[in-house]
């Protein structure tokens, strides 16, 4: 048996094999999914983002109702708001499609990544030499 292979042994614990097997199966499924999960986020954040514009396009409405001076007035808040609605709709449903499509995309089980680059460390050696060593205070272990 090798040195290397011998400090494998050592210094591992016998269900090391199991856990590493079990983390690459855990990995592989959540590659699997990880897609499927992102697009129903994204749904969820989109109809999120649809309820608090809907939310300001009504408050804005009301506030347009209540300083309306005229019945023309009160017709074009209404058209004003019934018009952003759908615009809002019509923006939502675009993001909803693009999240699905995204969403069904088959998953990338294995993908090999670059590896970040490595910067050189700086390092700062002292080797006192022999003249600067007999300047220096006896050192006195007690």
């Amino acid at each position: 048996m090798s040195s290397v292979a011998s400090v494998h042994v050592k210094y591992t614990s016998p269900y090391h094999d199991y856990f590493q097997l079990m983390f690459e199966g855990a990995d592989a499924v959540s590659a699997f999914w990880q897609p499927l999960f992102k697009g129903i986020g994204r749904q969820q954040l989109e109809f999120a983002n649809l309820s608090a514009k809907q939310g300001q396009a009504l408050f804005q409405f009301q506030r347009n109702v209540a300083v309306s001076p005229n019945p023309a007035s009160l017709v074009m808040a209404s058209v004003h708001f019934w018009q952003s609605m759908a615009d809002q709709y019509a923006e939502s449903t675009r993001k909803l499609a693009i999240a699905v499509s995204q969403a069904a995309q088959p998953a990338v089980l294995s993908e090999l990544l670059m590896l970040p680059v490595k910067r050189s460390h700086d390092m700062l050696v002292i080797n006192p030499s022999e003249a600067d060593a007999a300047a220096l205070p006896e050192r006195k272990v007690a």
